[in-house]
């Protein structure tokens, strides 16, 4: 967990890296044809309003795929904890690094994700495959085998490792030509 937090999490450097991957990836792997930064872009609107669509995302269970999976960064408790504290704790969360990177980095990945679904749901996508595409458009870290589950407990980035070349094989089977 200490791995992870100091490469993932609590590293401003991956935050960058992450949100330029999962840019390109979005673009490469969306069926719907995601713009990279538009789409985002679409994707932060929504959770900042937290409207109808995001509603409907967060139930769809889409949410479940990013890598950031803590209590305490899930954008809409930030969102509530964030409006019903004073003007103090305002500015010590926004420059707490322990606070504020995990929900940097969950919101640049759930922003990409909302984008992906909003895209698909615009392009007359039902719910369920909306949510296929959010969670398939970047990689998807809730997807995962019992046993790979039980080895990324101990090897730290395991599941990510695995799964980032077969998402990559899936999609370049399924598109050649867009993959190329």
């Amino acid at each position: 967990r200490l791995m992870r937090a100091g490469a993932v999490i609590y590293n401003p450097a991956f935050l960058v890296k992450n949100l330029l991957r999962d840019q390109l990836t979005a673009y490469l792997y969306s069926e719907y044809g995601y713009i990279p930064f538009v789409d985002m872009a679409r994707g932060v609107f929504h959770l900042l309003k937290q409207d109808d669509l995001f509603h409907e995302y967060a139930n769809s269970g889409a949410m479940m795929s990013s890598i950031v999976k803590d209590g305490k960064t899930i954008v809409p408790e930030l969102a509530k904890a964030y409006a019903k504290h004073g003007m103090r704790q305002k500015i010590f969360r926004a420059i707490n690094p322990y606070v504020s990177l995990p929900a940097l980095s969950e919101f640049i990945e759930q922003s990409t994700r909302l984008g992906l679904y909003a895209k698909a749901r615009g392009k007359g996508a039902g719910i369920l495959e909306a949510t296929r595409e959010a969670r398939e458009g970047t990689l998807d870290f809730g997807r995962a085998g019992t046993l790979g589950r039980s080895v990324n407990r101990y090897v730290p980035f395991f599941n990510a490792v695995i799964q980032d070349p077969v998402l990559f094989i899936e999609k370049t089977r399924k598109n050649p030509a867009r993959m190329m």
